[in-house]
């Protein structure tokens, strides 16, 4: 139907919001709108290394959740014509972060870090919410999060997937 050039990609799109969403590897989040098929860029360059994976949408608002190389950052989309722009970056307190998981329910970024550990991120604000949960030393993926049970899944490079009490 259409195809637009936006750069080196290795995560999937995501599509939130009447918009289609992606990160490259030059660290850069872009927004394609749907309603004119993708001749509608925007761009937001983080300056921080590949964005890893996919762009994790908060329904029903501008919300924008992903990591880099070195942070986990939270962007603002309001919508066709307005710049892309930044609410927080986690700075250096999750080290080599997984893709992150919003936890809508409890407004939470969960993430996992290269030090094997499960960190929690307060979705308004980018601030540590809580300690880290320590789940071995080597680094951690994606969580995953089962509502029925409230328990969070989480894989480590070490070959072990580990099973966590939400809320930490």
């Amino acid at each position: 139907v259409w195809s637009k050039a936006v750069g080196d990609i290795d995560g999937g799109p995501v599509l939130a919001n009447g918009r289609l969403y992606a990160g490259t590897n030059a660290g850069t989040v872009v927004a394609l709108e749907l309603a004119d098929n993708g001749a509608t860029m925007r761009t937001y360059a983080t300056g921080d290394g590949p964005v890893k994976g996919y762009i994790w949408p908060e329904w029903g608002t501008p919300n924008l959740y992903f990591s880099t190389t070195t942070k986990v950052w939270s962007l603002s989309d309001p919508g066709t014509g307005a710049a892309l722009t930044k609410r927080w970056d986690s700075g250096s307190s999750v080290p080599s972060p997984s893709i992150p998981m919003l936890l809508d329910v409890e407004g939470r970024v969960l993430v996992g870090g290269g030090d094997g550990k499960l960190y929690q991120i307060a979705a308004a604000t980018g601030a540590l919410a809580g300690a880290a949960v320590p789940l071995g030393s080597t680094a951690l993926g994606t969580p995953a999060y089962d509502v029925v049970a409230s328990v969070l899944h989480i894989g480590s490079t070490s070959g072990i997937v580990h099973a966590v009490s939400s809320p930490l």
